[in-house]
């Protein structure tokens, strides 16, 4: 059941090759999940300025249609940032400065905005974490804010692979860090725990260079994925699990990047792993899971306005083998 002839959900069904067994014909659903009961706000303070800015002159919204751009490649690594044409020709590092990318403890990252105008990175080497923003253009970086406040930071002590593996302090460590750029450029969510004792959701706009907060609660956010409009965002309420080093979902949330709306999608769905297919439109994320047997499974639509869920399909298909087509513009 495909609700928008806009695109085309195309589902891998070879099942030997696979190792799933199941019927190889759809089993036609119908009708529409009633949506989660229980639609919980979050507790949203009022967008605060960044914390201990430094003296670099803050960003400015950038338009992309007015800003002369040109294909060109922007390589990070632990030696700085380099540009290069884009035939590889031509390098020239322009900043020095040692980034964290990809610590397969605690996840720090760094992220392009879609428009190659900023890179956003963590570092680990001050006192706390911070998030910075780079300018590709000009060279100069911003710091947005701490990620971890005196309360939240790990300490020496802790036993984060092992005996603190539960404590507060160590699951926002796994999750802290992670960001994503909106389509538009305009606004970087990340997952900080400089507020609070768990790690949250947070949302900066470069326009007024605010930082809001978007969600609270007990477990850790993750996987943070925009809707194609720029205006929601979709995460998991995670438990991280060090021994397998694999998050385990809790529970699926949307927010609004102005943080009006926050509505529950689901609960725990005891799942081997939950993969994003993608957006089917500004409303509508398609999401399936993985069963015991690394197969595809419970392929549903989920509106992130209303809360409902819509089943796609019934029964088995190949790990990753769901797509999304859409018409060439």
């Amino acid at each position: 059941m495909i609700r928008d002839s806009s695109f085309l959900l195309l589902i891998c069904l070879y099942m030997a090759l696979a190792g799933c067994s199941g019927p190889l014909e759809q089993t036609a659903v119908t009708g529409t999940v009633a949506p989660t009961s229980e639609r919980e706000m979050a507790a949203v303070p009022t967008a605060t300025p960044p914390k201990d800015p430094t003296a670099v002159p803050p960003l400015e919204a950038s338009n992309e249609a007015e800003t002369p751009f040109f294909p060109r490649l922007i390589i990070a690594n632990p030696n700085g940032i380099f540009a290069a044409a884009a035939d590889g020709s031509g390098i020239t590092q322009f900043v020095d400065s040692l980034l964290t990318l990809g610590n397969a403890v605690y996840g720090y990252q760094t992220a392009f905005s879609p428009n190659g105008r900023f890179l956003a990175c963590t570092s680990p080497s001050g006192e706390p974490t911070t998030l910075h923003l780079l300018d590709i253009n000009s060279g100069e970086t911003q710091l947005i804010t701490p990620l971890f406040s005196a309360e939240t930071e790990v300490r020496p002590e802790d036993d984060c692979l092992g005996a603190d593996n539960d404590s507060n302090r160590c699951q926002a460590a796994f999750t802290v860090g992670k960001v994503a750029w909106s389509p538009d450029s305009q606004k970087l969510a990340f997952v900080s725990a400089h507020a609070g004792d768990s790690a949250d959701v947070y949302v900066y706009t470069a326009a007024d260079q605010q930082i809001s907060q978007l969600s609270a609660g007990p477990t850790a956010a993750s996987r943070l994925n925009w809707s194609p409009d720029s205006e929601t965002i979709f995460h998991y309420g995670v438990k991280f699990y060090s021994g397998s080093g694999s998050e385990s979902v809790l529970s699926g949330w949307a927010v609004r990047a102005d943080g009006s709306d926050m509505v529950k999608l689901h609960d725990e769905l005891h799942s081997q792993q939950e993969t994003i297919v993608g957006w089917q439109d500004a409303e509508t994320i398609v999401i399936y899971s993985m069963d015991v047997g690394f197969c595809g499974v419970d392929l549903r639509a989920h509106n992130v306005r209303t809360g409902s869920t819509t089943p796609l399909w019934d029964g088995l298909f190949a790990q990753d083998g769901v797509a999304m087509q859409r018409p060439a513009h």
